[in-house]
């Protein structure tokens, strides 16, 4: 028995007369914008980030068995899974969305001023200027020099604002921070690139866009839970919460290094070291410039 035959349609962009979803010519989908607005959201949803029934089948194992994913989709099993990229985009906008709503939870960035110092730190990362706002407030009363202020002046006025409005800063920061997260995933990809010199790129980009992915989802329940637990949000808690989720990373990414290259696990051992301490010397300096680049543009 065979299917319904489909219908002929006319291709609205060249008028060829077809029978399928594509123009054989110009290659537009048949689709008609004037549906309800629900039905296109779910459409553009399932198209762009594959939300069916991989995305089960890809964040499990991704999160209970380091580095399969990565291994099957390198090895050509990647049908079950969703795209890389797409899996990545996802965690992206999961996390970073978090972030925005809660203001960073246990990684949100914090400013204080002290000492006739206004001090804005980050993850580790710390911007140091020498006005507070309260100099800043007696330099509106001075008349204004004819000559322009010079970068360090102007650099320490911006930071004192920011100091001023501390969550809408906070909010800018966060927002500058995706950019500079989606830069550190090829370099990270560069740096296995000179661990492991027999492979290709594309697979170090795989296993750098899987990484990625896996820290920030986990990431976005952990800032979600520092701001809806109570007393989760305390130095002492952030600190052991951070220092907890630090070595899971670790963990995690000595296991996915195993899976995916295959070597003992000593040669996994000093290259892991080797990766996280260049990695996290770069990590440091993207986060301080664009920090940096937050206040002067803030």
């Amino acid at each position: 028995m065979t299917g319904p035959t489909p219908a002929v349609v006319s291709c609205a962009n060249c008028g060829r007369s077809f029978a399928g979803r594509y123009c054989p010519d110009c290659g537009q989908e048949v689709q008609d914008i004037r549906r309800p607005f629900g039905e296109l959201v779910r459409e553009f949803l399932g198209d762009f980030l594959a939300f069916d029934a991989r995305i089960w089948r890809t964040l499990v194992p991704l999160v209970t068995r380091p580095g399969l994913v990565t291994r099957d989709t390198i090895d050509g099993r990647r049908a079950r899974y969703v795209p890389a990229f797409r899996l990545y985009v996802f965690a992206g906008f999961v996390y970073f969305t978090v972030m925005a709503l809660t203001g960073g939870g246990l990684f949100a960035p914090r400013i204080t001023s002290d000492e006739g110092r206004t001090v804005i730190s980050f993850r580790g990362a710390a911007i140091q200027t020498g006005l507070t706002t309260g100099d800043v407030a007696d330099r509106d009363e001075v008349p204004e020099s004819p000559e322009e202020p010079g970068l360090t002046t102007r650099f320490d006025e911006r930071a004192s604002a920011a100091a001023r409005d501390r969550q809408a800063f906070a909010r800018a920061l966060i927002g500058s921070l995706s950019y500079g997260h989606f830069l550190l995933m090829p370099i990270f990809a560069l740096l296995l690139e000179g661990l492991y010199r027999r492979r290709f790129f594309a697979e170090h980009l795989v296993f750098s866009l899987h990484f990625h992915a896996f820290v920030l989802l986990p990431g976005a329940a952990l800032v979600a839970a520092s701001v809806l637990i109570p007393g989760a949000s305390s130095d002492g808690a952030t600190r052991a919460i951070i220092s907890a989720w630090t070595l899971v990373l670790v963990a995690y990414l000595f296991r996915s290094l195993r899976r995916v290259y295959g070597e003992s696990r000593l040669r996994t051992a000093l290259k892991l070291m080797l990766l996280g301490l260049g990695y996290g010397i770069i990590v440091g300096v993207v986060i301080l410039g664009v920090a940096v680049a937050t206040v002067w543009f803030y």
